[in-house]
């Protein structure tokens, strides 16, 4: 089978998504049928819900900041430079010990997960 070689056109550069969140918000980068890519600013003192996904795997990179990542009865610190990988059924929240910068690669669907605990949920609108 022969492969055909391509070059990239104007209409390959897209306006990234951003999401607004209490905690701050979610730039989506890569929304692919095979994965997806985000950059996740949360503010420091904030959380997400605590929450798993059933389908999506997830690495998280932590590019500026320092980040508690709690599982369970487990609490994990990822510091900048450092990465997580979070696999499907994992119930995990994320803390922001600083303001954090993150980077998220994933498999789809990228908004896929089950909400346990919910400090924003008189604030969600449908997401």
């Amino acid at each position: 089978m022969s492969e055909t070689l391509r070059v990239l056109r104007p209409s390959a550069v897209k306006k990234a998504k951003i999401v607004e969140k209490p905690w701050g918000r979610e730039i989506w980068i890569a929304d692919e049928p095979e994965y997806g890519g985000k950059i996740l600013e949360i503010k420091k003192g904030y959380t997400t819900s605590v929450h798993y996904h059933q389908k999506k795997k997830e690495t998280i990179y932590v590019d500026k900041g320092k980040l508690l990542v709690r599982s369970g009865d487990s609490e994990l610190v990822v510091n900048e430079g450092e990465a997580v990988t979070i696999e499907p059924y994992t119930v995990h929240q994320l803390v922001a010990l600083e303001d954090v910068r993150l980077i998220e690669v994933s498999t789809q669907p990228l908004n896929e997960r089950v909400r346990i605990e919910d400090p924003y949920a008189s604030l969600r609108k449908n997401d």
